[in-house]
């Protein structure tokens, strides 16, 4: 199958708990550099120093511009973390709701009823999700799907 570089994923916006934002930034480097992806409209979350307040006069852009980001990247990946994050949680929603396909890099952590959904993607780990993505562009395939995903459904990104 030969594809062009427009079929391709473009943007991506990576979801996790701020805390985990280190993470979150070197997965986006990794997509940056081995993929030539960017962050959606240069939305790169993990640069900011603090979490916004609720109390925050920006808290209202943030939250909209965060929901924009997971609902319109090419790529959505959420990284779980062994705590909740309500707002990558509030990501992966509006994700799905938007009838978009979500990866969900799951590494040690409790897996929710929305983890599986049929538009779900569900990784052991960073390492096994870096490796679908670099079969998907060998490929040039329109699917991205790990072996051993029990809730794959062949649909593109």
């Amino acid at each position: 199958m030969s594809f062009t570089l427009r079929d391709m994923p473009q943007s991506f916006y990576v979801a996790s708990r701020f805390s985990n934002k280190g993470n979150a930034s070197r997965l986006g480097t990794i997509l940056k550099q081995q993929f030539g992806m960017h962050w959606f409209r240069d939305h790169d979350w993990t640069r900011l120093e603090t979490e916004t307040p609720i109390t925050s006069p920006f808290a209202p852009v943030f939250a909209a511009r965060d929901l924009l980001s997971a609902t319109n990247a090419d790529l959505f990946v959420k990284l779980l973390t062994t705590d909740r994050s309500f707002g990558a949680f509030a990501e992966l929603g509006a994700r799905l709701g938007a009838g978009r396909i979500a990866h969900v890099i799951a590494e040690q952590a409790v897996l929710h009823l929305f983890h599986a959904h049929p538009m779900v993607r569900l990784y052991e780990s960073e390492e096994q999700f870096i490796a679908a993505v670099q079969a998907y562009y060998q490929s040039g395939s329109a699917v991205i799907a790990p072996a051993g995903v029990s809730n794959y459904v062949p649909e593109p990104f």
